[in-house]
């Protein structure tokens, strides 16, 4: 009788409670409870597939589907998610996700706003791996990358160290992030380094997210580094030391009443973008194959007080 209550029944209870969680019924709770608590967490819509439970505290999401719930734009597909939960750490694993440049804004949102902001989400360090990491627009894409990244609670603040490069190791694109959400000052506020590690990146890859970047032209690549920091007044930029390279000219100047071809490097010494107030920019523009109309070299000399050779100017009426 004492091997029946000590050993045996609690081995059956366990066996059941297993059996229990292999069932249909159990996988499809645990899929409705995942996808109610993801878009409550972070305000978005979140359609699986499936999910399994391979073991207490590890599952498999498949076939994952991210969307605005106003307009039903698509953020993000990710083939495969396993998930992590221990008493001491959370592991991610994303298998080729492949985020939508339109959506960007939203998944910003989404990590910041819901999920760094909220301290209740940051207690446990979080590791983040992406295998063929992927981001679209209609104008163009990055190649697929590789991601890790590292979100620790340091006191009441948090920080969020990510990577990504080409997995192959060729001289492609490479990205590192530093985030730093500060909990100690009586508003709290994120700073966030972006650098490019001496890479260039394509423009046209973000270009749905913030449609001005389209007036670029498809081949633009940004290298440097942008610092932002969050104030009461909005976000401050600074883009000091940073190139913006092969701009097409034509593209830049279509709105305008005089139209410049060409194609230009900037290099930027100093740029500050701040909230309401005059950007402040020194740099240099080096411009190739440039065409513009005499009226408008007239125009800066007269009104700008440019100094302009003429003998440069062509018997072309269209331009130099």
């Amino acid at each position: 009788l004492l091997f029946v209550f000590c050993c045996a029944v609690p081995t059956v209870i366990v066996l059941t409670m297993i059996l229990v969680t292999w069932t249909s019924w159990y996988q499809s709770k645990k899929l409705a409870e995942i996808t109610y608590n993801l878009g409550r967490e972070t305000g978005l819509v979140f359609e699986i597939d499936q999910c399994r439970m391979i073991a207490p505290g590890k599952y498999v999401l498949d076939n994952v589907r991210v969307s605005d719930p106003d307009s039903g734009l698509l953020v993000a597909t990710i083939r495969m998610i396993d998930y992590f939960r221990g008493t001491d750490r959370i592991g991610i694993l994303l298998h080729q996700p492949e985020f939508q440049s339109a959506g960007l804004g939203l998944a910003w949102s989404a990590l910041h706003d819901r999920l760094i902001s909220c301290q209740a989400h940051t207690v446990l360090p979080t590791a983040i791996m992406a295998t063929d990491l992927n981001l679209r627009s209609r104008t163009g894409a990055l190649p697929p990358l590789e991601l890790s990244a590292r979100i620790t609670p340091e006191g009441d603040s948090v920080r969020m160290v990510a990577h990504a490069s080409d997995p192959s190791g060729r001289l492609g694109p490479r990205i590192r992030v530093d985030l730093f959400r500060n909990r100690e000052e009586a508003i709290p506020a994120t700073e966030l380094v972006l650098s490019t590690e001496g890479t260039a990146l394509p423009c046209s890859a973000v270009a749905e997210y913030a449609p001005s970047i389209a007036t670029l032209g498809p081949d633009a690549e940004f290298s440097g580094t942008i610092q932002c920091n969050e104030t009461p007044d909005g976000w401050c930029y600074d883009l000091g030391s940073s190139s913006l390279l092969r701009l097409n000219l034509s593209y830049l100047t279509d709105d305008l009443p005089h139209r410049v071809l060409g194609q230009a490097d900037v290099r930027l010494r100093r740029c500050f973008i701040r909230p309401g107030q005059i950007t402040d920019i020194i740099g240099t523009l080096h411009a190739s194959n440039v065409r513009v109309k005499p009226a408008l070299l007239v125009a800066m000399q007269e009104q700008l007080s440019m100094a302009i050779d003429f003998g440069t100017v062509g018997d072309d009426p269209n331009g130099i």
